[in-house]
């Protein structure tokens, strides 16, 4: 059907596919959107790769859940910091963004963003506001940090995942063998 080149990029990590645009997440900090028909690059975001380590394989992440996109963008390490920004699918706007330590990837559902901080916190973001609500705080918290030969750090195995329909959300941390699932407050 097409091919299409993809600048200043080293390897793809996702594809999504949703309402006929192609979502390209990449190693290289270098995201695209694409008509699905044709492969034309509807839009390109780049982010400079300053304090990120070699072995991330997700300098950015992005989850799309209905007409909001949030992006996860690793800023500083090994202190975790990350960037976190909603943007409007349909308007192309920015609604918020805000600056958190976290160990695991984003994830979303109609009711906002939710991930684990470095704090040990499971905390939601609402997807029009960007306001933060603490959902549960693990005592102590259950960060297990890994360190390379050069003394940087890093967590491995944190994971946090939603379930709309059930109101359920998922965390599994890294350094244990459970799984815990939470029922979501009522909104």
């Amino acid at each position: 059907a097409w091919t299409t080149n993809l600048p200043f990029t080293r390897s793809v990590t996702k594809l999504l596919v949703r309402d006929n645009i192609l979502y390209v997440d990449t190693v290289s900090a270098n995201h695209f959107l694409l008509e699905i028909e044709s492969g034309k690059i509807l839009q390109s975001i780049s982010y400079p790769n300053d304090n990120v380590p070699i072995w991330s394989d997700h300098l950015m992440d992005f989850v799309l859940e209905g007409n909001i996109m949030y992006f996860q963008k690793h800023t500083k390490f090994p202190d975790s910091e990350t960037e976190l920004i909603a943007i409007d699918n349909l308007t192309d706007t920015q609604l918020w963004n805000v600056n958190i330590p976290s160990i695991s990837r984003i994830t979303a559902n109609s009711f906002g963003a939710y991930l684990l901080t470095l704090d040990g916190k499971l905390v939601k973001f609402d997807p029009r506001s960007g306001d933060k609500t603490d959902i549960i705080q693990f005592v102590p918290p259950p960060i297990l940090r890994h360190y390379s030969e050069k003394g940087t750090a890093r967590e491995l195995g944190y994971h946090v995942a939603v379930d709309t329909e059930n109101r359920l959300v998922f965390v599994y941390l890294g350094d244990s063998t459970q799984l815990f699932a939470y029922h979501l407050p009522q909104e």
